[in-house]
C-alpha cells in the first residue's frame, strides 16, 4: 500500500523524479505479495521510463530487473512472462500508472 501511495502522490503533482524512483521500487514488493503478472509488467515499463528519464541503469539494477524476472517466471512460466514483459515494455505512462495504482491495466 505505502508503494502505491507514493506512486499516487508522485503523480498528483507531476514529480517525474519521484515517480520514476516509485514505479522503479513498486514490482519487487508486488512479487513478494503475490501481484507477479502486474509486476511483471511493470518492471520492463519502470526500467525502460528510468532509462530515459534519469539516466542508465547500474549494474545492481540490471540485477534487479533480472531477479524479478527470474521470480515472475518461476510463477508463472517463462513463456507468459515473457509475454507479459513485452507488454509493459510497452506501456504508456499513464497506464503504467493506473497498473500500478489498481493492479489491472
Amino acid at each position: 500500500a505505502a508503494g502505491r501511495r507514493c506512486v499516487q502522490l508522485a503523480w498528483d503533482r507531476h514529480a517525474h523524479m519521484l515517480l520514476a524512483t516509485a514505479l522503479w521500487n513498486l514490482p519487487d514488493s508486488l512479487v513478494l505479495l503475490g501481484e507477479v503478472v502486474v509486476a511483471a509488467r511493470l518492471m520492463p515499463f519502470a526500467a525502460r521510463f528510468w532509462e530515459r528519464s534519469i539516466g542508465p541503469l547500474s549494474a545492481s539494477d540490471a540485477v534487479t530487473v533480472e531477479n524479478v524476472r527470474k521470480r515472475a517466471a518461476k510463477c508463472l512460466g517463462v513463456q507468459r512472462t515473457n509475454t507479459l514483459w513485452a507488454q509493459g515494455a510497452e506501456l504508456s505512462l499513464a497506464e503504467a500508472v493506473h497498473l500500478a495504482l489498481t493492479g489491472r491495466g
